[in-house]
């Protein structure tokens, strides 16, 4: 049986940057991928055929997974090495494997051009026994590293018993 796969989108990375890989590794469940690593993406319809596509770069190439998704309409998988050249291989493996050409990838799109500034950290934490979400206060500047970002999510100090048993 043909699948038709539509290509969404082949991206290659050189060498991924710290926040990127940080980010990357967070929601990975495969292998964590580390700052300066060569990493390729690809996102294709149906999302059954990812997995195929996965092993293809696995068994061929030194690579590894960082990413697999598996959707109902869409897939997405990345691979990563610190060799671009085996990256860049198992890329063309795969689109290879699929029938498919980088070119043929959907053309970007720009939704919005807004601009954020002055972005404002806070920290939040579940209170399991009290059943709802701490209050936040926001970080300021004047907080010295050795404190905490937090206070609010401090449980309360267990009171001292005035009476001792005997």
């Amino acid at each position: 049986m043909t699948t038709n796969i539509e290509l969404r989108g082949a991206v290659f990375i050189d060498q991924m940057q710290p926040q990127f890989a940080a980010t990357v590794a967070t929601n990975s469940e495969g292998f964590f991928p580390v700052a300066g690593e060569a990493s390729f993406w690809l996102e294709v319809r149906p999302g059954i055929v990812i997995n195929r596509l996965m092993d293809v770069a696995l068994k061929s190439c030194d690579v590894k997974p960082g990413a697999l998704i598996t959707e109902r309409s869409y897939g997405t998988l990345e691979v990563h090495s610190p060799d671009q050249g085996m990256v860049r291989q198992a890329g063309s493996l795969i689109l290879k494997a699929a029938g498919l050409e980088a070119s043929g990838a959907l053309a970007p799109n720009v939704m919005t051009s807004e601009t954020i500034r002055k972005i404002r950290l806070t920290a939040s934490c579940n209170k399991p026994r009290r059943r709802k979400l701490a209050t936040t206060k926001p970080c300021t500047s004047t907080q010295t590293t050795s404190a905490p970002l937090n206070t609010a999510c401090r449980p309360p100090a267990a009171k001292a018993s005035a009476s001792i048993a005997s």
